[in-house]
């Protein structure tokens, strides 16, 4: 008689620890998987190794000496990104009375040569409050202030004391603030601009400038983004100036996205006929809808309008200490008009598309970065914990005890 190959499992009941030496295979049992670009996965398997992951799906057979996470009975995503944050680069907690924000630097209208890697902080705690609710990858945002505030990076929130080991070279796109932002910054230093007229004439004054001068060094990342090798992240929140820069973008043949638009819901119209990537600002609370409230018509049912026009639509918390909300934010959303599956979208593979990561990460795919959450229940559901959190395949976050 055949002797029968019983599949030896070594579980590791410590999710704090490393999931596998170098070459060797981990399992993830789930209750159900999301791959998010694909349907969802009841009683699923997902193997992992080096750092990759190799396969996923129901029934997928453990392979003999596999070490096993095992979350039978809780939910697995995709590591969650925030496509627009200030994390580790606004101090943690904000005052937004006495500190500075290290971000924006107001000392010139143009600052393309500014690099948000030089403020980024690795110890700061946002960091892992972010990793605490599920976020494995962040778009780290120059400031606001300027009309060019200088270049962004993504960073993988990896347990590293060194900013280096997380941030992603090549990652780098172009801040460019439109509308009245600019305007508040210098009008009452009695500098340009002092209107929006400005601040598009400006703007497209320096554009033509670089594209004469290719020896000015200062003026390479203005060239980049004309060659389309920098993509351009053009801030802005009034409908007005969500009009004139998608236009504008139009005009030199940018390759771009919308930042910010939280008039965006008043343009369906428009949206339709020039549908692009949007970051959406989500937060439906907190000192940022404090700001918003007051300078421009916000309404909740924005992101719905824009999904809903045919926009692919990626939801930010736009600072540091919100990150953590982003699931929240997702949900919450969905009240408001938003389906759940474009909410999880604007979470993980909107934003990995919009950051030039969707070949990396975003999606539960073989051959992707092992980057996963696991979450007791619907992750954009507010009574859901987040169980565990991974980049890699190596944990970054695991609740204490009795949490």
């Amino acid at each position: 008689m055949k002797k029968e190959n019983k599949l030896k499992e070594n579980t590791l009941n410590n999710k704090n620890d490393v999931l596998a030496d170098s070459g060797k295979i981990t399992a993830v049992k789930a209750g159900m998987i999301f791959p998010v670009t694909a349907p969802p996965i009841p009683s699923g398997v997902m193997l992992i190794r080096d750092g990759k992951i190799m396969a996923l799906g129901e029934g997928i057979p453990i392979p003999e000496g596999a070490a096993v996470l095992d979350y039978s009975n809780a939910y697995l995503y995709p590591g969650f990104i925030d496509a627009g944050s200030h994390l580790g680069v606004n101090k943690e907690p904000y005052n937004y009375f006495e500190d500075v924000l290290d971000g924006t630097d107001a000392s010139s209208p143009f600052a393309a040569g500014l690099h948000s890697a030089d403020a980024f902080d690795a110890f700061s705690p946002a960091i892992s409050r972010a990793r605490s609710a599920g976020i494995t990858t962040c778009y780290i945002a120059a400031g606001h202030g300027n009309i060019i505030d200088g270049q962004g990076i993504c960073a993988k929130l990896r347990n590293s004391a060194t900013g280096s080991n997380m941030l992603l070279p090549g990652t780098e796109q172009v801040n460019i603030t439109l509308g009245d932002l600019p305007v508040r910054s210098y009008a009452h230093k009695n500098q340009a601009p002092m209107t929006r007229m400005a601040v598009y004439q400006m703007l497209r004054d320096k554009f033509r400038e670089a594209s004469k001068n290719p020896d000015d060094e200062s003026l390479t990342p203005i060239r980049l983004l004309l060659e389309k090798k920098l993509r351009a992240r053009i801030y802005c929140s009034a409908a007005q100036d969500v009009e004139r820069a998608v236009l504008l973008g139009e005009e030199f043949d940018l390759d771009f996205v919308i930042d910010g638009a939280h008039e965006a819901w008043k343009l369906p119209g428009f949206l339709k006929e020039h549908h692009m990537p949007v970051v959406l600002n989500g937060a439906p609370f907190g000192p940022v809808l404090t700001q918003v409230a007051g300078w421009y018509d916000f309404s909740l049912d924005n992101a719905a309008v824009l999904a809903d026009s045919g926009c692919p639509l990626s939801l930010t918390a736009d600072e540091s200490a919100s990150t953590a909300l982003l699931p929240y934010m997702a949900g919450f959303l969905i009240s408001r008009g938003l389906s759940a599956l474009k909410a999880l979208e604007a979470i993980t593979i909107r934003p990995a598309e919009v950051l030039g990561l969707q070949e990396r990460t975003g999606s539960l795919e073989a051959g992707k970065d092992a980057d996963f959450t696991v979450y007791s229940g619907d992750a954009l559901v507010s009574t859901s914990r987040c169980l565990g959190t991974y980049i890699e395949g190596q944990n970054v976050f695991t609740p204490h005890p009795g949490i």
